[in-house]
């Protein structure tokens, strides 16, 4: 009789593992749904980051060019300013 109460506790103990390793896959698939869902929309915004970036780096760029032309522009006027 001993036992068999002890084979019952060993199944029984086995039964509850399992059931918890079951609800623990449960909850594996949609934690790796919101995960990947979560990495994708910080991947989008990390792109977008990098393409505002690029494009006030393009901006910065040409103002650089705009403000090197101006000051050519003084330049010359300046020297013409001194001949005339």
């Amino acid at each position: 009789m001993l036992e068999a109460i002890e084979k019952l506790l060993i199944l029984q103990d086995r039964d509850r593992k399992l059931a918890r390793v079951k609800n623990e896959l449960a909850r594996i698939d949609p934690e790796r749904n919101q995960l990947q869902s979560r990495a994708a929309s910080t991947q989008s915004s990390l792109d977008a980051a990098k393409l505002r970036t690029r494009q006030i780096e393009s901006q910065r760029k040409d103002l650089e060019l705009e403000v090197e032309a101006q000051k050519q522009k003084i330049a010359k006027y300046s020297v013409q300013q001194f001949e005339t």
